[in-house]
């Protein structure tokens, strides 16, 4: 549950991070959008097998729906609410997995990081 919380911990990592160097918000705005793409779709790929890996096959339907829904929403309507939902959508496999490993953990918070600042943008 800890490697959870310290997962979390990367959108304010993010947020934090625009607020310091507010200058580079615009230039970089488009790589940051790529980088939490690609992001996503690694979460969604190592989520995807871990939770199959488990058996949890309901929980992987959910997630699968999800995802896909989120990324075409995030794509179509680029919004701050879509894209707090497809970050707490990421949160489903993370507590139904009885052992969160690290990779999620991780992961979680580097996909945090380009998805605060572009919160802030």
């Amino acid at each position: 549950m800890l490697e959870l919380l310290l997962g979390l911990t990367g959108i304010a990592g993010g947020m934090a991070l625009a607020k310091i160097a507010p200058e580079e918000l615009e230039p970089g705005e488009k790589y940051f959008i790529l980088l939490q793409r690609l992001l996503f779709s690694v979460l969604v790929i190592a989520s995807s097998v871990l939770l199959m890996k488990e058996s949890r096959f309901v929980v992987f339907g959910l997630f699968l729906i999800g995802a896909v829904a989120s990324f075409i929403y995030t794509i179509i309507a680029p919004s701050k609410v879509g894209l707090i939902a497809t970050y707490l959508l990421f949160l489903l496999p993370s507590l139904t997995l009885s052992s969160s490993p690290p990779l999620t953990a991780s992961l979680l918070f580097l996909y945090g990081l380009p998805l605060g600042t572009l919160l802030q943008t």
